[in-house]
């Protein structure tokens, strides 16, 4: 019956289970369909498109499709035209100023200084998000897409992909649109393809003042601004790009045009369009002539490099240059050896630099070149000679230009040079011809470029290496550096570069120059021993020094510097084994704390007569140490699970927890954690209850009961002094450091959070004050003036060791392996002031100079005081009073062990002590 009933259940369930594991809520399935609308592999999730403008398209792009060829392609070329027919950040403009297409806001800079603020940037962004493969006709593909086009000062450009709307923005130095396009892509017998598109956009509208249109788009920042704009569906895009990517045919054109009247609210004057074709395109290599023509004699002389040393002649040129093309800037220096016309001298070789570029007077101060579009086909000639072609697209980025914009922009003008050569392994020279902006026209342009790479697995290795010194007192100064590398005692000696940055006419003033460099510096590098990391600070140390004379313009001062501490290759099996060790502490130290307490437990079991003589405040400090760990461990613990639950992957600062050996360590910890804190919990039952049994046997005597609260308010008022006079110390220490607008700290996750100095201290302080934590007995002894013993030796003396264990791990070991993250340490927070070389003294003495007064106090204390104050005075009052005559005697079977001991216990005690 069981059965039959579980298999008519299964039948029902069945469909159920098909229909969900059919479900893709995240449409993981529908990313791998063909864009195309077919089943292989493509870019994204398929988009439906409707295509409803065909009839607009027809009649707007009549010229294109008459000149359009029979389509040959098949599907997988299709497949390819959405990466390949997009592009970022290239390049467009507007020959008129009748009718501008968009504003710009240039309030973003004040206006004294907005001649000198960097001119803003018209870049644009396309985006073929559709190709209709299935539908296509023979000579046309319906396509759809987006272009984005935006002004901006910073170089940014709108936000590309396949769900976007028509859209337009407006704020202090940028300005954004997006215009949503559908149309036909055509291929012509001239060697284009081409796609032409009709539009929809909301563009803004020009106000009624001809001579300035956009006085509205002014300070776009304000309250409840809102920019007036006009839907408009009448706009058309044609771009034409090269079927073969080559070194003279690479340009990408295009036209942004307005099909409305002139008299039109939305009409604008055409906008041009220049990209390029990027890394989706197969370069082909044809200017092999040209090259040897430009290069003969092979190498071509070099007056930069005329000596030819250190030039890479191996079979891995592609990979030396894939280095350098991710891109990585490259420094210009200055033509040291110029002894033609200043105007010439002055020139960033064959770029068309702007006045940021001119203002450098030839020095090239912050100027740079980025390579992109690298293309390497390596080759090995028939006599086994290496040798490889290379393309690429130099830019030349002035001073004012993010590297980040300069490197994505994919415009071609006056600052980018296309180039084609060859690289020989006889010569260690790549030898290239170059074309500027666009065509063929400025196709004269010739460099050479070689690369250097040297290595010797010897006993002493030759090493080579780049030192860049950043901030104010070094201006971003930067040594190529060349020499000799001991790994037995872990020293390296090198002899250092730097490029002099100034005037070409200055060169000549200067002496000892070698290639424009000044190479008189020696450099010593000493690094830390990889055998002994737990017992010797883990930084570097270099010393920097100039050889040449005193009064040397060139001379400078020798500068010794101090790394942060290195991270090694083997980090991680340091910080596991370091924690391991620092865990088996910590239980060590623990397991003694608990054996401390349970023997207080036990003494004041064996000795009822000294248990209201604890005080509260004391245990209360303790299991406060006790019960921190265990609640941010559980938030620690929920923490870490909620961030491995998002995507399974743990976060960075928990991926060294994966031994085995500390999971059990720590589980081990939070255990002996929580049996300390019980058992201080025990311990302030016991006390209370103990109190409460005095106070209930003589109601008509409170004052002879111990109390806490002057020990607690003395205790506070003694903190709170303590911690005025470090916050103080802080602040004064603060005044020293250099200024900074805001305090943060990162977290091991990489979140930065604010950093209140107050609140660090404080927490800080915290941990002192468990350190400290027999200072309110200390206090509690002076105001019940005791003549007994309430603490047990070994438990006041073993639970201030347990304390101190930690500041002497600290004080005799080495600095952290690993100080970005504190909590990968268990046993100590070096984050921690207080775990300063003069906290880890300071701290252990005041502890152990509290231990020496409660042993003090508790053997001598009242004999002293006894002696010198008056027999009128109230007395406290232990244990002889007849109150406590009145207790049962301890052979009662109703005495409790936390009642306060008989008569006869108590017999050679002192009878009149008063209670405050």
């Amino acid at each position: 019956m069981v059965s039959k009933t579980l298999q008519f259940v299964g039948a029902l369930l069945l469909p159920l289970l098909a229909v969900v594991s059919s479900f893709d809520p995240f449409h993981r399935d529908a990313q791998m369909m063909d864009p195309m609308g077919g089943g292989g592999g493509g870019q994204g999730p398929f988009i439906p498109h409707e295509y409803a403008r065909f009839a607009d398209v027809k009649r707007q792009c009549k010229s294109v499709l008459s000149a359009a060829t029979e389509l040959t392609f098949d599907a997988n070329r299709a497949n390819g035209l959405m990466p390949e027919l997009s592009f970022v950040k290239g390049d467009w403009r507007q020959d008129g100023d009748g009718a501008p297409l968009m504003p710009f806001d240039g309030t973003d800079v004040p206006e004294d200084a907005a001649g000198a603020a960097p001119d803003p940037l018209p870049l644009a962004s396309f985006s073929l998000t559709h190709v209709d493969a299935a539908r296509r006709g023979r000579t046309a593909l319906n396509v759809s897409g987006v272009l984005g086009v935006a002004i901006s000062r910073n170089g940014t450009g709108p936000e590309m992909g396949p769900y976007v709307s028509p859209e337009f923005k407006v704020w202090p130095g940028t300005t954004e649109l997006k215009i949503l396009f559908e149309g036909v892509y055509t291929e012509n017998d001239d060697g284009e393809s081409v796609l032409c598109m009709v539009g929809n956009a909301v563009l803004p509208t020009r106000g009624s003042d001809a001579a300035n249109p956009w006085d509205w788009a002014r300070h776009s920042d304000r309250d409840k601004f809102q920019p007036p704009i006009t839907q408009d569906s009448n706009i058309l895009l044609v771009l034409r790009y090269p079927k073969t990517l080559t070194l003279t045919t690479r340009a990408v054109h295009g036209e942004l045009t307005s099909t409305n009247g002139k008299t039109n609210a939305a009409y604008f004057d055409a906008a041009r369009l220049l990209s390029q074709l990027g890394a989706y395109s197969n370069y082909k290599f044809g200017s092999d002539e040209l090259v040897d023509l430009a290069c003969t004699p092979h190498p071509y002389r070099d007056d930069v490099l005329a000596s030819g040393r250190g030039l890479y002649r191996g079979s891995s040129f592609c990979g030396i240059l894939d280095r350098f093309s991710s891109e990585d800037l490259l420094a210009v220096v200055p033509n040291w050896k110029c002894n033609t016309t200043d105007a010439l001298c002055r020139r960033l070789g064959p770029f068309e630099t702007d006045k940021a570029v001119d203002a450098t007077d030839g020095g090239f101060t912050d100027v740079s070149i980025v390579m992109q579009e690298v293309r390497c086909e390596p080759r090995t000639a028939p006599n086994g000679e290496s040798s490889a072609r290379v393309s690429a697209v130099f830019r030349a980025v002035p001073p004012w230009e993010h590297p980040y914009t300069a490197a994505k922009r994919s415009g071609l003008d006056g600052m980018t040079l296309s180039a084609e050569g060859v690289w020989r392994a006889s010569t260690g020279q790549l030898c290239m011809v170059a074309c500027l902006g666009v065509g063929k026209k400025s196709c004269h342009s010739r460099g050479s470029s070689s690369s250097s790479s040297q290595a010797d697995a010897t006993a002493v290795l030759n090493v080579s290496a780049e030192l860049t010194l950043t901030g104010e007192p070094y201006v971003n100064a930067t040594l190529s550096l060349e020499g000799v590398y001991n790994p037995v005692d872990g020293r390296m000696y090198l002899i250092g570069c730097r490029s002099i940055q100034g005037p070409w006419r200055a060169f000549s003033a200067m002496g000892g120059l070698e290639e424009g460099k000044d190479c008189s510096i020696e450099v010593r590098v000493e690094y830390p021993p990889t055998t002994a990391r737990w017992l010797i600070n883990p930084t570097a140390k270099l010393h920097i020094g100039s050889t040449r004379d005193v009064g040397d313009s060139l001379r400078f001062n020798t500068t010794v510097l101090q790394t942060l501490p290195i991270l090694y290759r083997e980090q991680r099996q340091d910080i596991l084994s370091r924690r391991s060790v620092e865990g088996i502490l910590r239980i060590v130290t623990l397991a003694a704390a608990i054996a401390a307490e349970f023997s207080q437990l036990m003494y004041i079991k064996v000795h009822t007569d000294v248990m209201p003589y604890v005080s509260l405040v004391m245990l209360g400090v303790q299991a406060l140490g006790y019960s921190v760990p265990l609640i941010t461990g559980a938030e620690a613990l929920f923490a870490r699970i909620t961030a491995a639950g998002a995507d399974g992957a743990p976060p960075p600062s928990y991926e060294v927890d994966k031994s085995q050996l500390y999971w059990t360590i720590d589980c081990i910890v939070k255990i002996l954690i929580l049996a300390a804190f019980l058992l201080t919990l025990r311990l302030v039952q016991k006390v209370w209850r103990s109190r409460i049994r005095l106070l209930t046997r003589s109601p008509l005597e409170p004052g002879r009961v111990p109390s806490d609260r002057k020990v607690l308010l003395y205790s506070f008022g003694a903190h709170l002094i303590g911690f005025m006079m470090i916050l103080a110390a802080h602040y004064v220490s603060m005044l020293s450091r250099p200024l900074r607008t805001e305090e943060s700290y990162m977290d091991s996750h990489g979140e930065a959070h604010a950093l209140r100095e107050w609140a660090v201290t404080l927490e800080e302080y915290i941990g002192l004050a468990q350190d400290l934590f027999l200072l309110p007995q200390v206090i509690g002894n002076v105001l019940w003036r005791i003549n007994c013993r309430p603490l047990k030796t070994s438990y006041y003396a073993g639970v201030t060791a347990v304390r101190l264990l930690p500041h002497l791990y600290d004080y005799i070991r080495a600095p952290s392996i690993n100080p970005y993250f504190a909590e990968e340490y268990e046993f100590v927070n070096t984050s921690l002031d207080f775990y300063s070389r003069f906290g880890d003294v300071a701290i252990p003495l005041a502890a152990v100079a509290l231990a020496a007064a409660v042993y003090v106090q508790q053997r001598w204390n009242y004999k002293i005081i006894s002696k010198t104050v008056k027999t009128q005075q109230k007395k406290l009052q232990h244990l002889g009073s007849r109150v406590y005559e009145r207790l049962p005697s301890m052979s009662s079977p109703n005495f409790e062990a936390e009642l306060v001991s008989g008569v006869n216990e108590g017999a050679g005690l002192r009878r009149d002590a008063s209670l405050s």
